[in-house]
């Protein structure tokens, strides 16, 4: 990839960050705690993806994790995995120290691109009720047993509707977003689209925002698992809406790809129990116990909130790009033009430990919060040696 043209942000404007986040992968619960105790980040605007929960299940595979043309999703299923998550999502907040959090509807994105039967288990991660639990987050073969039993049934779906029934929350109207703004935003995008253009498509909100950073897109397509990296696949128009050349959106979008992300986001398992509070690297073994066991993780969607702490000083080379949306395929190419576009061209390896510190610093500010919590105040400061006695 040619250099020309490639810049580092500098100095963006800032605004209120709002943080718009899927479900049900770790990544997003971790963007959402990192956004919050790290930015201050109180607005999350939750996408649901399609649901049917009459399928049964089968375990994660890269051959075979793709959904089928025919296949049927169930409205009223959607949006219960999309009020469980919600209820999940609070859950670990609380847990890590998160305070003022406001969850928005960001409603069902269209399209699923995994299958429904890999994917249909994936809405009981929060619900550590239901067998013997790792630090909030349930074990593996406690979860095992769980999928099990709901597969063993006839009918598995109404099985699976009442335990998530059973502990649900709900959101706030999207449309409360925009009266409940005083200025300007940031936008950082570990999701889908779908929301993020619906209060585009709006003035007084497209109006207000200052620039948008997302982890979308690629430039070599085969790095994705699917034909579309997921946050665009699940919503082409919204993404097409957003980042299309055709946009009325004018202000910088930022792009981290999964090229980038798989080059400098990836970690070791060990060196995310050795970062990450106790419950995130729970649910992360969990995670990685359903997807095969690699013994590492990429943790996708917080490439925005890096890049926004830092200003992208440390993340990598940007290039003006151009995205288009052809025969089904969302294209990202380097643009010679200005569009208000810039994607990641080169990653520098100081992003693998900007991640890590920002892993850690989250762990310790729940710490922290929850020691004054529970009263004991703050940890003592450990005695320095003095040099000149």
């Amino acid at each position: 990839m040619a250099d020309h043209g490639a810049k580092r942000h500098r100095d963006l404007p800032r605004g209120e960050p709002i943080v718009f986040v899927d479900c049900p992968d770790p990544d997003n619960f971790v963007l959402v705690v990192a956004a919050n105790l790290l930015r201050g980040c109180t607005r999350v605007v939750l996408t649901g993806r399609p649901a049917n929960f009459g399928i049964k299940s089968r375990p994660f595979s890269v051959r075979t994790c793709a959904r089928a043309a025919d296949e049927v999703d169930i409205e009223s299923d959607s949006v219960l995995a999309l009020r469980a998550t919600a209820a999940h999502l609070k859950s670990v907040a609380a847990s890590q120290g998160c305070s003022e959090l406001k969850i928005y509807d960001g409603g069902v994105a269209p399209d699923a691109p995994v299958a429904h039967a890999e994917h249909v288990h994936e809405f009981l991660f929060g619900r550590s009720d239901l067998g013997a639990s790792d630090q909030g987050v349930l074990t593996i073969d406690s979860y095992r047993k769980i999928v099990a039993d709901l597969d063993a049934k006839d009918d598995r779906g109404p099985a699976l509707r009442t335990l998530l029934a059973s502990r649900l929350d709900d959101l706030l109207p999207l449309s409360q977003l925009v009266e409940d703004l005083d200025g300007k935003v940031e936008c950082l995008v570990g999701g889908p689209f779908t929301a993020l253009a619906e209060l585009c498509d709006d003035d007084a909100f497209r109006d207000k925002v200052l620039n948008v950073r997302a982890m979308a897109c690629a430039w070599d397509s085969r790095n994705n698992l699917f034909a579309n990296q997921f946050n665009v696949g699940a919503d082409l128009d919204a993404a097409e809406f957003i980042l299309g050349k055709d946009s009325e959106l004018t202000c910088t979008r930022t792009l981290y790809t999964t090229d980038f992300c798989k080059a400098v986001l990836t970690i070791s398992m060990e060196d995310v129990a050795a970062a990450a509070s106790p419950r995130l690297a729970a649910l992360y073994r969990l995670w990685d116990a359903l997807t095969g066991n690699r013994g590492s993780v990429t943790i996708f969607d917080v490439a925005p909130l890096l890049g926004a702490l830092a200003d992208d000083e440390h993340m990598s080379l940007l290039v003006p790009a151009e995205c288009s949306l052809d025969d089904g395929v969302f294209r990202l190419e380097e643009s010679i033009g200005r569009c208000g576009v810039w994607a990641t061209a080169r990653a520098d390896e100081s992003v693998r430990a900007a991640l890590l510190d920002m892993l850690r610093r989250c762990a310790a500010a729940a710490a922290k919060r929850a020691r004054e919590e529970d009263g004991a105040g703050p940890a003592p400061k450990a005695a320095r040696s003095n040099p000149t006695t």
